[in-house]
């Protein structure tokens, strides 16, 4: 980057922001996307996205899976081309919306306000939580507990 031309306003001029998955499930990629407005261009391979028991990825970023790098050019220069001929540039404006309404989901407030980041992170660690009882074992099952009482 050059002086004159800062990252932020790189992200803030450009229509897609790629976000490679990376080593940490954690990256503040998207979220720097997110707040400069940008289309998220995810790249990753098994990565579950943040809040993605409540949010539609599909409807504001474009996913592209890992092997599909080498096309990424491509791929990103078909939906400029489909955007700038007309042919989807509804579809590009209404995730552009979507990322714009999504924003408040990554801002951290104190004190917190409905829908923001803490707002979100609690209900999907819930989720997250009777996820893991209902698909293994759980020890808060009827069956640990009448088991771990009738053997003590």
């Amino acid at each position: 980057m050059t002086k004159e031309l800062s990252y932020k306003d790189t992200l803030k001029k450009s229509r897609f922001c790629i976000c490679p998955g990376g080593h940490e499930v954690a990256s503040p990629r998207i979220v720097e996307v997110t707040y400069a407005e940008c289309v998220p261009g995810l790249i990753s391979q098994h990565h579950v996205l943040p809040f993605s028991d409540v949010l539609n990825w599909e409807s504001f970023s474009v996913q592209v899976p890992v092997s599909e790098i080498p096309s990424l050019k491509n791929i990103l220069m078909e939906c400029l081309k489909n955007i700038l001929m007309g042919v989807s540039q509804d579809r590009y404006f209404r995730m552009y919306e979507q990322v714009k309404m999504v924003q408040r989901h990554f801002v951290v407030n104190n004190p917190s306000v409905r829908y923001d980041a803490f707002n979100m992170i609690i209900p999907s660690i819930w989720l997250r939580r009777l996820n893991v009882c209902i698909n293994c074992w759980c020890i808060f099952t009827p069956c640990f507990i009448h088991y771990y009482y009738n053997y003590y």
